[in-house]
């Protein structure tokens, strides 16, 4: 014989009812809020990596640029901005093969090719760009290759160095040597002058010969010898 409910047993079912939706929806509004909460701390650290980003990007000494992969320039910092004289404005419309000089073009398409799209990244090379004035000058950078969501790559970014300062303190390094050397040359020829005395033929080492030997060095810079009288004959001629 089936129990017919009573209404006390509908009245149960019907709190027991009300009591799992109401869980329910506690549980759902719990999660949603929980899903802001994180939503608001992942958008808080985006916003403070992103802050963390543009410091260290326009605190950097070093000029640096984010390019497309057909060498569009996307951003820059202000010393990017500064190393080559254009405004900000006018660098957005422009490309790196604009501040190029032609002879660089293909290494640099080689360089992309052969070295960040192969390895991620390009060694540490040198080449030249041209300011707006038209000033070509040598810079020193490393190019490394970003990616999209789907590891696909989708431009570069590179960090540059004007080297003017370092070239003319090699060239001033050289040109140091090249003095040492002939100066070198010189103290040589200096050790092969003799100084002797025209009467007995001895080796003269006063003082007073020796202060005129550079003079005299400077008038005959080959001379393997030089005459005069020694300190003694000088006495005996006196």
């Amino acid at each position: 014989m089936t129990h017919k409910p009573t209404y006390e047993d509908l009245e149960r079912q019907v709190k027991t009812l009300e009591e799992h939706i109401c869980k329910t929806k506690r549980d759902h509004d719990e999660k949603l809020t929980c899903d802001a909460a994180e939503r608001q701390q992942a958008q808080e650290a985006l916003r403070k990596s992103a802050a963390q980003y543009r410091l260290l990007h326009d605190g950097m000494r070093d000029a640096c640029v984010r390019t497309d992969l057909d060498g569009t320039i996307r951003e820059f910092n202000e010393a990017y901005a500064q190393l080559l004289g254009y405004t900000s404005g006018e660098l957005k419309t422009m490309n790196l093969a604009d501040i190029t000089p032609d002879k660089w073009h293909a290494a640099d398409t080689g360089i992309i090719e052969n070295q960040v799209l192969q390895n991620g990244s390009s060694d540490l090379y040198e080449k030249e760009y041209c300011r707006k004035d038209g000033t070509v000058f040598p810079v020193e950078l490393r190019v490394i290759l970003l990616r999209d969501q789907d590891g696909k790559p989708s431009g570069t970014w590179a960090i540059i160095r004007d080297i003017t300062e370092r070239r003319q303190m090699e060239k001033d390094r050289e040109m140091l040597i090249l003095e040492l050397q002939q100066v070198m040359k010189k103290v040589r020829v200096l050790g092969g002058l003799l100084p002797v005395c025209a009467s007995c033929k001895k080796i003269r080492n006063d003082e007073e010969y020796m202060k005129k030997v550079e003079a005299y060095i400077a008038q005959n810079p080959e001379t393997s010898r030089s005459l005069g009288l020694c300190a003694d004959c000088r006495n005996r001629t006196a």
